[in-house]
């Protein structure tokens, strides 16, 4: 059986705070550290062999899988994506929530946290907040850097950008025109890259069926 873990980070100053934080790094608090603790012995408990690590650039989730590591005594390279980052919460980062619902209203800051398209204000530039004054950040290339597109994940992934390599579908240069070609006809979204995998999996799957043919196999195993 294969397995999916999902875990968010532990408790961060901030959240003990009631802080907005989106992409600002602070760190676990000791609680949280406790969190990430459970959670490594909860999947040791279960035996589960993790084959892959991935984590955003996020200093507290960085050290919530730090910890689970080293519970499991698994110190396996772990992929880091800055496409993992939580929601950017643009001009409200660093400011108190319970103050932010008091001025706009609980309605309107519920929009702000969990709308894919409706953003909250945008970030100064010049904030000591913003992402061009983090190095981890220097890398990624040049973006819009202000714009809510590149800040939140979910928007992201329904658009069709997938941050984390696929390591169990067949890949290559041939497949990634394909690919682009179904994308250029239906478009880019999450429904394309299903219809694509689908189709080259396909192929696959006939490929491999007569390739199994050709060993002449027993009818038992291919039909």
């Amino acid at each position: 059986m294969s397995y999916l873990i999902l875990v968010r980070h532990g408790q961060s100053v901030w959240n003990l705070e009631k802080k907005f934080t989106g992409w600002v790094d602070v760190d676990l608090t000791e609680n949280g550290k406790l969190e990430a603790k459970k959670s490594g012995q909860l999947i040791k408990k279960e035996q589960i062999e993790i084959n892959h690590y991935f984590s955003s650039f996020q200093l507290r989730a960085k050290n919530t899988l730090k910890i689970i590591q080293d519970e499991l005594k698994d110190f396996k390279k772990v992929d880091s994506a800055w496409e993992l980052n939580e929601r950017h919460y643009g001009s409200f980062t660093g400011l108190n929530k319970d103050e932010m619902i008091k001025k706009h209203g609980s309605k309107q800051v519920h929009i702000w946290r969990r709308s894919f398209d409706i953003p909250p204000p945008p970030m100064n530039s010049e904030s000591p907040y913003h992402p061009s004054k983090n190095k981890n950040y220097a890398n990624i290339g040049v973006f819009p850097i202000d714009t809510f597109y590149h800040f939140d994940t979910g928007f992201r992934v329904l658009n069709g950008e997938y941050p984390i390599k696929d390591f169990w579908v067949v890949s290559g240069i041939f497949v990634d025109y394909l690919e682009a070609f179904f994308f250029y006809l239906f478009g880019v979204s999450w429904k394309t890259h299903v219809f694509h995998s689908s189709f080259v999996n396909g192929i696959m799957a006939t490929a491999t069926y007569f390739v199994l043919r050709s060993f002449k196999l027993k009818k038992n195993f291919v039909t």
